[in-house]
């Protein structure tokens, strides 16, 4: 990780690879935030069929986002009615045997 810190100097910044207020993550601190956290759950994914990668193109995608874009500006949707999804299924250039 490095975290950048502004200076007076406009435009300057200062790069540290380790914030000195964060400590190395521990052996097991996924589990134990695991068990603090149970509501967070995990989820397994998987690629997608060879027919649907062979149909998808960078100019496909551009168009959907486009058209999705365009909808959530015409109907100004509120942030809080915006769901996650899943965008793994978009990926270009990996298949089930790359």
């Amino acid at each position: 990780m490095t975290i950048c810190t502004a200076t007076s100097d406009p435009g300057v910044f200062l790069i540290s690879k380790t914030p000195p207020y964060l400590h190395p993550l521990g052996k097991g601190w996924l589990d134990r935030f695991r068990t603090r956290h149970p509501q967070i759950q995990g989820i397994w994914t998987r690629q997608i069929e060879g027919v649907r990668h062979n149909a998808i193109s960078v100019a496909a995608l551009k168009t959907w986002f486009d058209a999705v874009t365009e909808l959530f500006l015409q109907h100004q949707y509120p942030a809080e009615r915006t769901y996650n999804m899943d965008e793994s299924g978009f990926a270009i250039g990996a298949s089930q045997s790359s």
